[in-house]
């Protein structure tokens, strides 16, 4: 695993999480311009993350700067959201390299296909897509690394 930037650390997520993950999660689906008007933005965290292992990268304050959910049996990222006041600041990548400490798999997501600043984030870190299907939120694309 790459080292962290010094303030920041990955660690699983605990019930007193629960509010700051909320958060991040709701502002991101609010503020997501590349959903469709239409599309499904569901804004319940807990509801649209049951069955998963939630990780946070929290900041050297201490505040959760970000978070990642996964589904582990389908070696699956669900969820990968970064606060907008932690932006380009490591975040994400300290997020998905800690899955380097997972059982080695071959990891995928799936990235609403008009989301093209977390297309270019997955590319730079090697993630490659592999296939474009159609779901609730409109066209995505398969991402594997």
């Amino acid at each position: 695993m790459s080292p962290l930037p010094a303030p920041l650390t990955v660690r699983p997520a605990t019930p007193g999480d629960d509010a700051a993950v909320q958060a991040i999660f709701e502002r991101a689906i609010r503020g997501a311009a590349w959903l469709p008007a239409d599309a499904d933005a569901d804004t319940d965290f807990k509801r649209n993350s049951s069955c998963e292992v939630v990780t946070v990268c929290v900041s050297a304050d201490g505040r959760v700067a970000g978070f990642m959910a996964v589904y582990e049996p389908g070696a699956f990222v669900h969820h990968l959201y970064v606060d907008e006041g932690f932006k380009q600041q490591g975040v994400g990548t300290a997020l998905i390299a800690s899955l380097n400490a997972w059982p080695d798999k071959p990891w995928r997501l799936k990235c609403v296909l008009n989301n093209a600043v977390a297309r270019a984030f997955y590319a730079k870190i090697g993630w490659r897509e592999t296939e474009i299907a159609m779901g609730s939120q409109g066209p995505y694309v398969v991402l594997r690394r």
